[in-house]
């Protein structure tokens, strides 16, 4: 593993403020202390804690309950759920179109060239012209990645990436993560990936067990100190 210098995000005892208020006051969260440097693959994983709002509040999506999130320099974030769709009515290659139309980010010559290299690079030329309910999951996935990236964001945000996905899928969507950060240099922040996918990209593991958060640059002391997770 090894991870940038320079960083993107740095969280001091961070709570996000939905989780917070929906949670009874006698049970404890756990705060998130942890930096996201640039151009790394970043896994969060927990033993049961849903991780989903502070993924959201690491993405700008909602604000911080308590603690404190640092942003040193402006950044460009994308984030994706399994809440986000696409378009229905846009065939694949529109819907890359349509958020970087709305920004107006380039001229509609660039931004339809991007679009065409950005189906290229994910494999999908073949849906170009297709409307998403003739697309699989697979496609869906790697559409909505791809119009993510129109944006060109320095960092993508990604929460429960393999959702519904066979393990052909699974490697294929794994491999194109992956490459987002060592061709595009993107940082990208995924949980809720399987154990095997992390010990392949991860870069930076942080792992909560459901009491606290720890962050890790090593594999072995990640395993080592985590055998809970190992145990099946």
């Amino acid at each position: 593993m090894s991870a940038s210098s320079q960083i993107l995000i740095r969280t001091q005892q961070a709570i996000p403020e939905k989780l917070r208020t929906n949670t009874a006051p006698n049970i404890a969260l756990p705060p998130l202390s942890c930096t996201i440097p640039a151009a790394t693959f970043i896994c969060y994983k927990s033993y049961h804690l849903e991780l989903t709002p502070y993924m959201q509040m690491l993405a700008q999506q909602q604000a911080a309950g308590s603690g404190s999130i640092a942003y040193p320099q402006p950044l460009n974030i994308a984030y994706l759920d399994t809440s986000i769709q696409l378009l229905s009515i846009l065939s694949g290659l529109n819907n890359l179109k349509l958020a970087a139309e709305y920004h107006q980010t380039k001229n509609k010559k660039q931004i339809h060239r991007r679009a065409l290299q950005l189906l290229e690079h994910f494999q999908c030329t073949h849906v170009r012209y297709k409307l998403p309910a003739f697309m699989n999951t697979l496609e869906h996935r790697l559409l909505l990645i791809a119009r993510a990236l129109m944006l060109e964001p320095d960092i993508l945000f990604i929460d429960k990436p393999f959702q519904g996905l066979d393990m052909h899928e699974h490697n294929i969507l794994g491999n194109h993560l992956m490459a987002i950060t060592t061709e595009m240099q993107i940082t990208v922040v995924s949980s809720a990936v399987s154990l095997a996918f992390m010990k392949k990209a991860a870069q930076q593991i942080i792992y909560c067990d459901d009491q606290a958060f720890y962050a890790y640059n090593e594999w072995g002391r990640f395993r080592s100190h985590h055998p809970e997770l190992f145990e099946h």
